[in-house]
């Protein structure tokens, strides 16, 4: 039973990626990739908070590798590393936010 609400957990957000990320109109299926991670590290950082320092990690590595692309003016892959890099960040970042808000840094709502 699990499992299968970790897939539609998955499914739920990658639609809502898609939505976000392409504006719900796919062309290619290439498009998919961006959003296929970004759904999956949303359920692995909901589903297994230990493993949201190794999300952090490979935005952090992401961003590094868009760093080097971008200086040998490789436009396109430093783009797409660069948001994934950034989206993945973000993900990881707003998972902390329940412990935060329990905490007592950020006041709930």
């Amino acid at each position: 039973m699990k499992i299968v609400k970790k897939i539609l957990l998955i499914l739920f957000f990658l639609v809502v990626f898609v939505v976000l990320n392409e504006g719900g109109k796919i062309n290619q299926m290439d498009q998919l990739i961006q959003p296929l991670l970004f759904a999956v590290s949303a359920v692995i950082s909901v589903y297994s908070p230990k493993f949201r320092k190794y999300i952090i990690r490979l935005s952090a590595g992401l961003l590094f590798i868009m760093v080097i692309t971008y200086l040998f003016n490789e436009l396109e892959i430093s783009s797409w590393m660069g948001s994934l890099g950034f989206g993945l960040l973000f993900i990881s970042v707003f998972s902390y936010s329940p412990q935060l808000i329990k905490k007592g840094y950020i006041e709930g709502f």
